[in-house]
């Protein structure tokens, strides 16, 4: 009888040791988790915050040529900055606050003269037969032929 007391107390012993004590690959495996959601974490920041930062530049760098454009949107420029933070291009954004202030007027391209500069247009002189050269004949001839105004064979 000692004997099977022996042996029943040695199997409490054993199992009451493994169930409840952490194991050392446990403890590793959670640390390392751990490590993996911070660093992801971080990332993701730095991503947003990357973002932030290209969106700030692009609307200083955008925003000075939209006050040629629209010479009072210095006075809503932080306005005009929430906008573009936001997602919105520079040029939609100031359209978007300058509409909601009611001060929005569309306003047209300055027109050309079609006229030209101060160059003077002039058709360009065509000479007579008689006026040209040998050269200049048989060039008349191939670009007549080429443009399918004659068939030579």
């Amino acid at each position: 009888m000692p004997e099977e007391i022996q042996e029943g107390v040695e199997e409490v012993v054993e199992t009451s040791e493994t169930p409840e004590t952490p194991k050392r690959e446990d403890k590793r495996l959670k640390s390392l988790s751990e490590k993996v959601e911070l660093t992801s974490k971080e990332r993701d920041t730095y991503k947003a915050e990357a973002e932030k930062a290209s969106r700030e530049a692009s609307f200083y760098k955008d925003f000075s040529g939209m006050i040629s454009k629209y010479p009072n949107a210095t006075a809503h420029q932080d306005k005009i900055r929430e906008k573009v933070m936001r997602g919105y291009t520079v040029e939609d954004a100031t359209a978007a606050v300058w509409v909601t202030e009611g001060k929005f007027q569309a306003t047209l391209p300055p027109r050309e003269n079609p006229a030209g500069g101060s160059s003077v247009n002039q058709p360009p002189k065509v000479k007579s037969m008689s006026e040209m050269s040998q050269a200049e004949r048989l060039e008349a001839l191939k670009e007549a032929e080429r443009a399918g105004q004659i068939w030579l064979s």
